[in-house]
Formats: structure tokens, C-alpha cells, sequence
């Protein structure tokens, strides 16, 4: 009898130990890939360029490209003429995109001759050659509201931020350019 109850006991504990390996099994099986998962690096940064695709595109990248030469050289006016009037700025910068100027100042845009010229002069140092280093573009695309005449029915509206560097600090400058649907981008 003796033999039977050992058996009986020993049975039980081989059920209990099937018990204990089943689910230490079913354990690792679902904490293992988890932390697999969490342990696997990062992917890479993927960076998306945008191509112009459609003529209007096109057309804004070509203009803005234009417009970005014309205003490196009235930031180069500003550093060569330091005693340049709210007055005599706009003529550096007529027909492009900075004609009606916005400048960050910390966290506010300042706008207008008025107020952006003083602060150009206090960036800019008098002998320097300021450069464009970034431009950001995000065109607006406009439903047809209807328009007087058909120069003033604008379809998109192109909102351009760029920096320029005369040194350590890069300013952010901003402007915008408008396209009618019969075409000339102002």
C-alpha cells in the first residue's frame, strides 16, 4: 500500500511540474518577441522631396529661383549702404517675393519696410554678403471665387519662408507670390 501512495503523490507532482512548464512556456512565448520587438532599432529618418510636377509648379520653382538672386543682392545693398531709407528698400526688392517684407523677430513677425528695414541693418553687418541657405514653400490652391477682372481671380497663392546667413544666426524672412489663372505669377 505504501507503493500506491507514493505513485499517487509522484503522479500529481508530474502534473503539477506539466502545469508549471506549460505555462512558463506560454510565458516566454509572449514576453520574448515583445521584447524583441521593443529592443529592434529605430528606422532611419526618410526624407520626402518634393519635384515640381504640374506647369504651375514649375513655374513658381523658376520664379522663386529668379526672385532669390535679386534678393541677395538688395541684403548686399543693405550691408554696402547702411543709411538706406524705409523709402529707397522696396526698390531692391520690387517684383519679387520679399517686396512686401516679413521678418521673424523671436517669435513675431514684424512686417513692412517700416519695421523690417531697421532690423535687416542691426542682422546685417555693414561689408557682409549675405546668402540664402533654406527656402520653404507651401502653395495654397484656392477654389474659384470669382473675380472682377480676370488678373485678380487667383487660383494659388505660394506662402515662402526662407533664412539667410550673414553669420551665426540665420533670420527667417518670408514673402508670398500669387498666380492668376490667366497666368503671370505676381
Amino acid at each position: 500500500m505504501e507503493n500506491v501512495k507514493v505513485t499517487k503523490h509522484w503522479g500529481t507532482a508530474a502534473v503539477f511540474i506539466a502545469v508549471v512548464v506549460f505555462v512558463a512556456a506560454a510565458i516566454l512565448l509572449f514576453l520574448v518577441p515583445a521584447r524583441a520587438q521593443q529592443a529592434q532599432a529605430c528606422c532611419p529618418a526618410v526624407i520626402i522631396q518634393w519635384q515640381p510636377q504640374s506647369i504651375v509648379e514649375a513655374k513658381f520653382r523658376e520664379r522663386i529661383l529668379k526672385d532669390n538672386v535679386l534678393i541677395e543682392q538688395g541684403l548686399k545693398a543693405i550691408a554696402d549702404n547702411p543709411s538706406m531709407s524705409p523709402k529707397d528698400a522696396p526698390g531692391y526688392f520690387k517684383n519679387t517675393y520679399f517686396r512686401n517684407p516679413r521678418l521673424l523677430e523671436g517669435r513675431v513677425w514684424v512686417e513692412g519696410w517700416d519695421q523690417v528695414l531697421p532690423l535687416l541693418k542691426r542682422i546685417i553687418r555693414s561689408g557682409s554678403a549675405p546668402v540664402i541657405t533654406s527656402v520653404s514653400v507651401v502653395l495654397d490652391y484656392l477654389p474659384y471665387a470669382g473675380a472682377e477682372r480676370p488678373e485678380e481671380d487667383m487660383d494659388v497663392v505660394a506662402h515662402i519662408q526662407f533664412t539667410f546667413s550673414t553669420g551665426p544666426d540665420d533670420p527667417v524672412g518670408g514673402g508670398e507670390l500669387k498666380h492668376s489663372r490667366l497666368c503671370p505669377i505676381i
